[in-house]
Order: C-alpha cells, then sequence, then structure tokens
C-alpha cells in the first residue's frame, strides 16, 4: 500500500470513528433534552426516614431530617460519621464481615456518643473530647482508598471487640470536615439512562452515595415473591434506606432522575447494586443461610444484558442512589415529586 492509500486509509477511518461518536453524541443530548423537558410529577409520599450514626450500626428511624450534602442528619445524628477500624490493619470493619453489628444500636445526644445493644451494658464518647485530643487516624476503606477520621478512644474499641466477639483490637473514628480523604461521591452519566452531571461530592463514611431511596411497593413486590407458607420476611431494615416513598408501583425509582421533597431536591444518578448486606438479619445479626433476599433479586433483578450487567455481574439492583442538588428539609408524610427518565437505569 503506498503512502497516499494508507494516508487515505487513516482518514476514512478517522471520519467513521468521528461519525459513531457524532451519532451517540447527538442521540445523548437529545435523550437529555427530552427527558429534561419532563415535568415533576407527583408520585407518593414519604412513608420512612432512616439515619445511621455509625456505618454498619442499626439505623436510627426519625421523623424528619436535615439534607446535607454529606447525608442526612437529625438532631445531632449525622448519617455515616462514625467507622469501626481493625486497630491493626486500620481497614475498615462492616456488617459484611461481622453481621453482629447490625445489632449496635446509636444515638448522640450533647455531643456524647452512645452505643447500645440487648444484651451490653452502654458505652458513651464525649464528642467535645475526642476533638481536642485531636487523634487522628487514617482508615483504608473500598478500592484502597484513605480517609482519616478522629479516635474515639481505647475504652469504645474493647466495647466494640466483645460485642462483636473478635479478638482483634478495634477502633471507632469520628468523621470531620477537613481531614484527609482519598474518597468522594462521583456522579457520572456513563452508561446508564441517567443524566446525572459529572460532579465529585464530598463525602463522609458512605460507601458510594450520601442518599439512597425506594419504593415500599418494590419491597412489598419481593416478600410476595416468597412461598406463603415460608417463614423469610424481609424489612426496610435489610436495605438500609435513606428514604422510602409508598404509594407509587413498585420499582418506580428505576425511572427516577430528580427528586423534590420538601425543601430538598435529590439527582437519582445510579441504580443501587445489592451484596451480602442484604442477607444479614437486622434482629438477628445473622446472615441468612438461604442467601436470601440476594438470591431471590437475582431472579429478576440483574442489570439489563451489554455493559451495565458487565460491570455489575451478579450484583441485582434495588433502590436508587442520589446526590444532593438543593439542601432542605423532608419529613415523614412529605409529598414526593419525580422527573421521570423515558427508560429504566
Amino acid at each position: 500500500m503506498g503512502v497516499a492509500h494508507r494516508e487515505y486509509f487513516y482518514i476514512g477511518g478517522a471520519c467513521v470513528v468521528g461519525a459513531v461518536g457524532l451519532f451517540y453524541a447527538v442521540k445523548w443530548i437529545q435523550r437529555r433534552i427530552r427527558n429534561y423537558r419532563h415535568p415533576f410529577e407527583h408520585v407518593g409520599v414519604v412513608s420512612e426516614l432512616y439515619v445511621y450514626p455509625v456505618k454498619s450500626c442499626r439505623g436510627r428511624q426519625v421523623q424528619w431530617m436535615q439534607c446535607g450534602k454529606r447525608g442526612g442528619c437529625s438532631g445531632e445524628m449525622q448519617d455515616r460519621h462514625f467507622l469501626i477500624i481493625n486497630a491493626q490493619t486500620k481497614h475498615f470493619v462492616t456488617a459484611r464481615t461481622h453481621p453482629r453489628i447490625v445489632l449496635i444500636d446509636s444515638d448522640v445526644r450533647d455531643n456524647v456518643l452512645t452505643l447500645t445493644t440487648p444484651e451490653n451494658t452502654p458505652v458513651r464518647v464525649d464528642l467535645e473530647k475526642v476533638i481536642a485530643d485531636k487523634k487522628a487516624v487514617t482508615a483504608i476503606l473500598h478500592g484502597d482508598l484513605k480517609q482519616t477520621g478522629l479516635d474515639c478512644g481505647e475504652q469504645i474499641g474493647e466495647w466494640l471487640s466483645k460485642v462483636l466477639e473478635v479478638e482483634q483490637p478495634l477502633q471507632l473514628l469520628y468523621y470531620k470536615d477537613g481531614l484527609y480523604t482519598e474518597r468522594s461521591c462521583q456522579r457520572r452519566s456513563r452508561w446508564f439512562f441517567g443524566l446525572a452531571p459529572t460532579q465529585d461530592d464530598e463525602i463522609a463514611f458512605v460507601d458510594l452515595a450520601p442518599y439512597m431511596a425506594f419504593s415500599n411497593e418494590s419491597l412489598n413486590e419481593l416478600n410476595s415473591r416468597y412461598d406463603e407458607n415460608s417463614e423469610k420476611i424481609i424489612t426496610t431494615r435489610h436495605f438500609r434506606p435513606s428514604i422510602v416513598v409508598d404509594k407509587c408501583p413498585a420499582f418506580d425509582e428505576d425511572l427516577w432522575m430528580e427528586l423534590k421533597i420538601g425543601d430538598a431536591e435529590f439527582d437519582c444518578y445510579k441504580p443501587c447494586a445489592r451484596g451480602v448486606m442484604t442477607t444479614v438479619d437486622p434482629s438477628t445479626g445473622e446472615k441468612d443461610p438461604d442467601v436470601e433476599p440476594l438470591q431471590m433479586l437475582r431472579e429478576y433483578r440483574l442489570a439489563p444484558e451489554g455493559k451495565m450487567r458487565t460491570i455489575y455481574k451478579q450484583s441485582p439492583i434495588f433502590g436508587v442512589n442520589m446526590g444532593l442538588n438543593k439542601e432542605g428539609t423532608i419529613r415523614v408524610g412529605d409529598e414526593v415529586y419525580a422527573r421521570y427518565k423515558d427508560e429504566p437505569f
């Protein structure tokens, strides 16, 4: 092949690639314009709200929630602002490997964190002292990303080791703004039909997103699939949501693009993939021997075939991850409005 022919070949190939890229760009823009023309519609009401002060511990059901960029808070309880770690390896500890964590209840009042379980004497931590001591510890979270928190002291670490029945020493870390972190909430449109703006939000100790929501009917639909003689009852707490919406169809959240609740506005940017955490019974702290509800969800809630399935693999979808577009207060009973997408996910 001569030089001239090769040049024509390269130019032709570049034109084809450019044309394909332009085609998909135009389709994306058309979909974006079409979806944003959809008005907000009334979809239901808030039936439940939860704040999880300590990551993986029992959530606190609340009647109202102040929604900020890093998650919800109610009173002095801020969502996932405390993290349990292995004191030796500094790796974070969750119910995935230590399921009894879900039995630990937490409360924050008058700058004091209190942890309780049905079988143990409560332990308390003076948060003003924790801040004054400034004992910064860097933990290792998902993807070996590092994040620093303030050590809450030996007493609570020993208490956690006793409750979780482990020999290795544990520590509890307290999140404060300004400490070192390699983690963020990354909103991306990517491969699903969401049109989230490209944005990185600061987060405390959440896994992926500061908020997660689903329809109550999604849970009812899941439970309806079990045999009527089955003793399995899957509850809201199995899925650890921030917000539960009533009076809308099952899996309506698959189509949400944006939500308005009270004064707050949310960006529904990513379907929530589910894993082994859902198999931990929130009332017993034990993993389900039949790996439910994960096995049932895999029968009908896997991601669509294609790139999305390649990424999500065998992790079924239940709920939607959300970032915050506008801060505000939301309450149980508030009306919920959604801007819908034309296609799910």
